[in-house]
């Protein structure tokens, strides 16, 4: 079941929050800014499209830059407040001192799939095949099949603004590979 939040935060309270996780996580340039389609009074009203309700987070730590983009909740609000509970919980993890083994797991879910705008990342494949859509080597086991097919369906589905062709590859992809490892 898909996590809804419903926040009766304001927009600029939540803005507050996330200057706050970002002062104490230091490091942080005072450039970081919030990118969405409507005006934050407007956050709140109901009936969003997927534009609407889509809100990116960018800045800079250490000489590099982040982004975060969240449209999975109904309300830009509410997309807002999943982003600093993120980030939050990205600084919590660093304060806390154990963010690279946090990574390390999230590698071993996911271990073929490219992070946010990178590419070449993904390990050598064919470029054929059922495994191909799904970012993965030939052969690869049902589980991880399955894990990369849930990651891409939350960029790659149409109702998140994903491609219809596309998505159409992924899913005629996992089943040919459901089947292929049933028999």
């Amino acid at each position: 079941m898909p996590y809804n939040v419903t926040t009766d935060k304001t927009w600029a309270r939540i803005l507050d929050d996330i200057e706050e996780s970002f002062r104490k996580w230091g490091g942080i340039a005072l450039g970081w800014r919030v990118s969405t389609l409507l005006a934050p009074r407007s956050s709140t009203k109901q009936n969003q499209t997927t534009a609407e309700r889509t809100v990116t987070l960018a800045w800079s730590r250490r000489g590099k830059d982040y982004s975060i983009t969240m449209a999975r909740q109904w309300r830009a609000v509410d997309n807002l407040l999943v982003i600093w509970l993120i980030v939050e919980t990205l600084r919590l993890n660093d304060t806390r001192g154990y963010a690279a083994e946090i990574a390390g797991v999230y590698r071993q879910e996911f271990p073929a799939l490219p992070g946010p705008g990178q590419t070449g990342v993904a390990p050598p494949r064919e470029n054929t095949g059922p495994y191909f859509p799904l970012w993965l080597r030939t052969g690869a086991p049902i589980d991880v099949a399955e894990a990369a097919y849930r990651a891409l369906a939350k960029t790659s589905h149409p109702d998140a603004g994903g491609d219809r062709l596309k998505w159409d590859r992924i899913q005629a992809a996992i089943e040919q590979i459901r089947k292929e490892q049933a028999s």
